[in-house]
């Protein structure tokens, strides 16, 4: 990681302003690096919420979309 960048990675608690609006839950790494054969299968799997394993214990690389606002509730 570039640490000039290190002071932009904030993670955030947040909610939905509409708690019913469609969502999708995703493995971000699924659409940021593909692996095994050039296909297209990590596309599939990124829309299926397919999570990969994770590299460190407790560590969760999940994405939210929603079609709604989102709150900040507080930093983490």
């Amino acid at each position: 990681m570039d640490p000039g960048r290190a002071g932009t990675l904030l993670s955030y608690e947040v909610e939905l302003v509409d708690p019913t609006a469609p969502r999708h839950t995703a493995d971000w790494r699924a659409a940021t690096d593909p692996i095994g054969n050039v296909d297209l299968e990590w596309v599939r799997d990124y829309w299926r919420g397919v999570m990969r394993p994770s590299p460190v214990e407790g560590l969760q690389c999940r994405e939210y979309l929603a079609k709604t606002d989102m709150r900040i509730v507080r930093r983490l």
